[in-house]
């Protein structure tokens, strides 16, 4: 089995642009609940970043620690299931030149937490209720900051979440339906004067199948629809809707092929509606059970995170290789790209950001490890508004109970 790799900028960094290049869920299959999963694991380490604060300068050189405790609680019985999720963590950078204009000391933190409720109604049906509540202070060059300029103030994020999901099917990885309904609310500290541009809620609706053609392909489908709510009244609030067929093939021992494709369509408050072509594709090899090689892409609808625009048409790629060298060493390398297309009424404008991310871990025991970790990333807009670089190195000390 290859172990889960702490990358950088993962989930467990609460970094945004990972969280959008999600790995591709198997249609009508519902999330594993780990019974082994660590109830807590700690991690420690020291930090340096090349241009803390990009935004301002690309001479924001800074240093710091960071700290993380993260872990999963689960109790089971004859018919309910019960999942807990918690995370929480810390940086704090020193600015090595002390005569710029915000402060000497920047310190971020994040933390969140998932309750998950699974129910086995029947044999054939499945209920799963969750709720998550998270906040975080996001660093310059991640979240709703990336793409602005001049940032001197951080902005902090709170967001709440509910969502159920209904599986029908007595062999959901073969033949099933799922129903989704979600609801989703951020809301922004008044700390910016943009940031009260990106409060919205939201409620989605996803609806997927699958059915076996044979012993390797499934037929897929998915169907979704969503609403997105601003506070604002000068955003403008818009429904999309998007549909999409494809296979998932099996074909190999060692490979694996999940391939959507479709549409989609936005109407929004401002009658500026737009359609496209829309996939998710993803594509995963394991030569051997220490090699995983996933490539994956996605082209969808999304929320603009830059006040020219409410929403944007993103194209996502990712390409993420893990490998167990031995019993002592793994490393992971991952590459992300995200084009941004947005428009208003008047004109079109284009953001790319990529990013270069390797991790190297070294097992002390069963329950320690060190990581050493890079990160690399290129912002760039086509109006010339942001253009700047990234680089960040740490090392940590893990801890899994």
């Amino acid at each position: 089995m290859i172990p889960s790799l702490v990358v950088l900028r993962s989930k467990k960094w609460f970094g945004l642009l990972t969280s959008l290049i999600v790995s591709i869920p198997v249609v009508a299959e519902i999330e594993n609940i780990d019974k082994n999963a660590s109830p807590l694991e700690i991690s420690a380490g020291i930090i340096g970043n090349d241009s803390l604060n990009p935004l301002i300068s690309d001479s924001t050189k800074a240093y710091g620690y960071a700290l993380n405790a993260k872990g999963t609680l689960v109790a089971i019985n004859e018919s309910t299931w019960w999942q807990i999720d918690y995370q929480g963590s810390y940086e704090d950078y020193q600015l090595r030149d002390e005569s710029l204009a915000f402060d000497e000391s920047q310190d971020f933190y994040a933390y969140n937490v998932r309750i998950l409720s699974r129910t086995y109604v029947h044999e054939s049906l499945t209920v799963d209720i969750q709720g998550g509540h998270e906040q975080e202070r996001q660093k310059y060059g991640e979240g709703i900051t990336r793409f602005q300029e001049g940032v001197l103030s951080a902005d902090t994020l709170t967001q709440n979440f509910v969502e159920s999901t209904v599986v029908y099917g007595k062999d959901p990885k073969n033949t099933a339906v799922s129903v989704t309904l979600r609801w989703q609310e951020d809301q922004y500290e008044d700390v910016n004067d943009y940031a009260r541009l990106f409060e919205f809620s939201q409620l989605g609706l996803v609806i997927e199948g699958r059915y076996a053609l044979s012993g390797a392909t499934r037929f897929l489908a998915r169907f979704s629809a969503r609403r997105d709510d601003y506070v604002d009244l000068t955003r403008v609030d818009s429904d999309v809707y998007r549909a999409l067929i494809g296979i998932d093939w099996t074909i190999s021992g060692t490979s694996s092929l999940n391939f959507l494709v479709g549409g989609f369509q936005q109407h929004s408050a401002d009658d500026n509606d737009r359609d496209g072509f829309s996939w998710d594709i993803r594509y995963q090899y394991t030569p051997t059970d220490k090699s995983v090689l996933t490539l994956s892409s996605k082209r969808i609808s999304a929320l603009s995170e830059v006040e020219f625009s409410s929403d944007s048409v993103d194209e996502i790629y990712a390409v993420d290789w893990q490998y167990v060298v031995n019993d002592i060493w793994d490393f992971g390398l991952r590459l992300n790209w995200l084009d941004k297309e947005l428009e208003n009424l008047r004109v079109t404008r284009y953001i790319d950001q990529f990013d270069f991310e390797f991790d190297l871990g070294l097992s002390l025991s069963r329950y320690q490890k060190i990581h050493i970790g890079a990160l690399r990333r290129d912002v760039s807009s086509s109006d010339n508004s942001v253009d700047y670089t990234q680089n960040e190195v740490n090392i940590r000390w893990s801890y899994a109970f």
